[in-house]
């Protein structure tokens, strides 16, 4: 599997996230877990791949992922912002309709 083919992300980060969670699982994992991933990664080094595939795997998911939760929430602010703008403009019209209606109103009192 080519690394420019996941997912569609960029090369450089997915293999950036990749080893980040390669050298995290390598601190946290057991000692046989650490065996079979250095067994692994030798594997893997000797056909010119430095990086387990469902480690570029699990970076890519995890990328498009972040990506997606970035996504939603600028569509929720988005979304809350054309509520704001569109209270602030009922608003607007209503005292522009209320001082068309009766300006007197809005005018001080001289006594």
């Amino acid at each position: 599997m080519e690394q420019s083919e996941l997912y569609g992300e960029d090369p450089q980060e997915v293999t950036s996230v990749a080893v980040r969670l390669y050298s995290k699982d390598q601190a946290e994992g057991d000692v046989e877990k650490y065996q079979e991933l250095k067994a692994k990664f030798n594997l893997l080094a000797a056909t010119g791949l430095l990086i387990p595939p469902e480690y570029l795997e699990r970076a890519a998911a995890m990328i498009k992922a972040n990506r997606e939760e970035m996504i939603s929430k600028q569509r929720r602010q988005r979304g809350i912002l054309v509520v704001v703008c569109g209270l602030v403009l009922v608003v607007a019209g209503l005292a522009v309709y209320m001082y068309t209606k009766n300006p007197s109103a809005f005018m001080p009192k001289v006594h």
